[in-house]
């Protein structure tokens, strides 16, 4: 009868034991640290996260962010003692990849496991021949309650783990027990499902520039261009891709953060690098800095003496400050003078350009400077004044050229612009030097 009792009780505590079972072994401490993810603090904030989950009776909750390939999780339970979450769960605990939090003497440990049977065991990945897949997590107590947050790829590759979705729902389970010995049995366990997932996606949207402009100090505003020390927003900070990781613990992540001053392809690769590194809301500028400045809305200039470009002739790479950029046709030679689409010029000088079609005329404008010429035409007018493109040649005019570009003549409109120009014959370059004031 007494061998009968011990079964018994044995058999209830197999049934009953906690949602990660008994593992030989713990894992390592693995807390990121918070100068590069300034939100993994272990504390789950008010407006941290775009979606949330809370169970019936409100002691545990889930809340998460979807940023590109990448979840960001955390838990919120009423215990001092651990946490834990299940995704996709097939059978009770069945097939359910679970991630667990808890603290022992104030050490922060996480588990990634996976459920073998409906009610435990539920070792560690690791232990099945799998991998430990959470990136990055911490926890604290705050007011008598655990907080644990972590990061996790959404699709790790591990048949232990579950794949999280983009869109539509997800069942989980939740639990949580009241010691921090995180093999002891859960105090609570349920039953849950995400909905509506693609609401937890943090993106990138764009922003008006005249939205900026009305309210400048509510933004906090990154040119991440090379020409900064040339002119910039006013206010704005200068934030090179390959620093971004030195700035992280310096910017402020909660405030809204616009970014300007590359191209598409890299405003999206950095922006999504802020959303990874917890910056919460992003959004791109609509337009250039060029743009900026033509709606007279306020710039800074910067320390740099001058601006350098170089150009070869039959090539489309250029260099600003010895910066490279592609061009989409190569510089000419016609009349035995230098013709190449003038905005690879005016541009990185921040001026701007107006193509009329009707009259075929071409305004340049910078700063108080305003050149007008037209296709086919040797003259041109220079604030007011009429002059010869080439006094030596008038057959040297602006022209259409291949695939629909007008070339004009680069020493005539650099010059105009107070640029020098100097040309190296052996090398086919041209030198164009703009100094700042």
């Amino acid at each position: 009868m007494k061998l009968l009792f011990i079964s018994l009780i044995i058999s209830m505590l197999l049934f009953l034991q906690p949602t990660l079972g008994f593992p030989t072994r713990l894992p390592p401490t693995e807390c990121a640290s918070h100068t590069l993810f300034p939100d993994l603090n272990g504390i789950v904030e008010p407006g941290e996260y775009e979606a949330s989950f809370f169970n019936t009776p409100q002691d545990w909750s889930f809340h998460y962010t979807i940023v590109n390939e990448t979840l960001k999780g955390g838990i919120i339970a009423d215990t001092k003692g651990w946490c834990a979450i299940g995704f996709d769960p097939e059978t009770k605990m069945k097939g359910a990849d679970i991630i667990q939090g808890w603290m022992v003497d104030e050490k922060p440990f996480a588990t990634d496991s996976y459920g073998t049977k409906e009610f435990g065991p539920h070792p560690f990945d690791t232990d099945l021949g799998g991998t430990n897949n959470i990136q990055y997590f911490a926890l604290s107590y705050q007011n008598d309650k655990i907080h644990f947050e972590f990061r996790r790829k959404l699709d790790t590759g591990d048949s232990f783990d579950k794949l999280f979705p983009i869109q539509g729902e997800l069942p989980i389970l939740w639990a949580y027990g009241s010691l921090s010995n995180h093999s002891s049995i859960h105090t609570k366990r349920g039953y849950g499902l995400l909905q509506n997932i693609e609401e937890s996606i943090r993106t990138t949207p764009t922003i008006a520039m005249k939205t900026v402009h009305e309210s400048l100090s509510t933004y906090q505003i990154l040119d991440i261009s090379d020409q900064y020390s040339y002119l910039h927003i006013k206010n704005s900070i200068h934030c090179p891709p390959q620093d971004l990781l030195d700035n992280v613990s310096i910017l402020d992540h909660t405030k809204p953060t616009v970014v300007y001053g590359n191209t598409q392809d890299d405003l999206l690769k950095f922006t999504n690098d802020l959303l990874f590194h917890d910056f919460r809301v992003v959004y791109t500028l609509d337009g250039s800095l060029n743009d900026w400045i033509s709606k007279g809305y306020p710039v800074e200039k910067g320390s740099a003496k001058s601006i350098i470009m170089k150009f070869y002739i039959g090539l489309q790479e250029y260099f600003v400050n010895k910066k490279k950029i592609l061009m989409d046709v190569a510089p000419v030679l016609l009349q035995n003078r230098t013709c190449l689409p003038i905005v690879y010029v005016v541009q990185p000088l921040h001026g701007t350009i107006q193509w009329f079609p009707e009259t075929k005329k071409i305004v340049i404008q910078l700063e108080s400077t305003q050149i007008e010429c037209w296709i086919g035409k040797s003259n041109a007018i220079v604030n007011g004044e009429d002059r010869w493109i080439d006094p030596d040649n008038h057959e040297v005019v602006p022209v259409l050229l291949p695939p629909g570009r007008t070339f004009v003549p680069v020493r005539f409109v650099a010059e105009s612009l107070g640029c020098e120009v100097l040309w190296n014959a052996s090398l086919q370059e041209i030198t164009i030097q703009y100094a700042l004031e």
